[in-house]
């Protein structure tokens, strides 16, 4: 009987021991260098990195990361991964910082139009929830073709999807780029959601569209749009404040236009009102009109009363 118990309590104490030094490489960041420095190795991928610090259980901090001078970034993750074996993905934080993507390689990942997709898989995943409490992401330097992004800041917080369909959580996004300077703030409930945008186009980018068409500007319009719906219908309500157009020699200035919208998604109906008050060189007009059309049919649908 005492051999009996002397042998289990040696494979207790190997048992905690394993657990001990599991743990602790886990939670080492030489250990934790060693072990990303082999995997990254045997990947095959062009992959490099400046340090790694942290660990499983308290959070881990990637700098410089680097892959192939396509993208770089840094990223810091704090994970419960024990409520993995909940089949939950439960992220405390996680921190994407000085995101940059190489614009040849952003476009290459578009592929090639014909290439065929992957069947998806009947078998179920394993994860039946993810939940992110807080998520900061950053991106800088940003072209594509002829945009370009300064600086866009995404903020998500309290993000809850169940895999199928009931989605929340709060968006907020603050871009500064040669098309315009934005403050985007969201919610989403399930299959409800709402939004709000305060923009400032650069009056440069307006004027591309515009050129041809004899009109220049001024000073571009300011933007609030307020937006509620879900996935059949958007309720929309555009205000633009004080723009200054130009049409060969008469000044157009348009004061608090105000636009209403009430759009079908699944019909493609759009059912609009425009008030307000526009300035010119020739007259002053106190518009108030309606817009119906379909936007799959717009010139034979457009019905416009002043």
């Amino acid at each position: 009987m005492k051999k009996v118990l002397k042998i289990f309590l040696i494979f207790l104490l190997v048992l905690f021991a394993l657990a001990a030094f599991l743990l602790f490489s886990l939670n080492n960041t030489t250990m934790l260098n060693k072990m990303t420095s082999l995997a990254i190795s045997q990947s095959g991928f062009d992959v490099k990195y400046k340090s790694i610090e942290g660990g499983l259980f308290d959070g881990l901090a990637l700098k410089g990361f680097n892959y192939e001078d396509k993208v770089k970034a840094d990223l810091k993750v704090n994970a419960d991964i024990l409520k993995l074996k909940e089949g939950v993905l439960h992220i405390k934080d996680i921190n994407l910082s000085n995101l940059w993507i190489d614009e040849k390689f952003l476009a290459s990942l578009s592929g090639d139009k014909n290439e065929s997709v992957p069947p998806k898989s009947d078998k179920e995943s394993f994860l039946k929830k993810v939940i992110v409490d807080n998520l900061n992401l950053g991106l800088v330097d940003f072209h594509y073709d002829k945009y370009v992004i300064d600086s866009l800041d995404v903020s998500v917080q309290n993000l809850s999807y169940d895999m199928k369909k009931d989605i929340s959580g709060t968006i907020k996004a603050d871009l500064k780029s040669n098309v315009a300077k934005a403050i985007l703030k969201a919610k989403i409930k399930d299959e409800k959601y709402t939004v709000s945008l305060e923009a400032d186009p650069k009056k440069e980018f307006l004027a591309s569209f515009l050129t041809e068409h004899n009109v220049t500007i001024s000073n571009a319009p300011y933007l609030l749009l307020d937006a509620v719906g879900d996935f059949q219908k958007v309720n929309a309500s555009l205000l633009l404040r004080d723009g200054d157009l130009n049409y060969q020699d008469i000044k157009i200035s348009p004061k608090d236009l105000n636009i209403t919208a009430l759009f079908d998604i699944d019909k493609g109906d759009l059912d609009a009102k425009i008030l307000g008050d526009i300035d010119s060189s020739v007259a002053h007009l106190n518009l108030q009109s309606k817009a119906k059309l379909n936007i799959n049919d717009i010139n034979n649908s457009l019905d416009f009363d002043l």
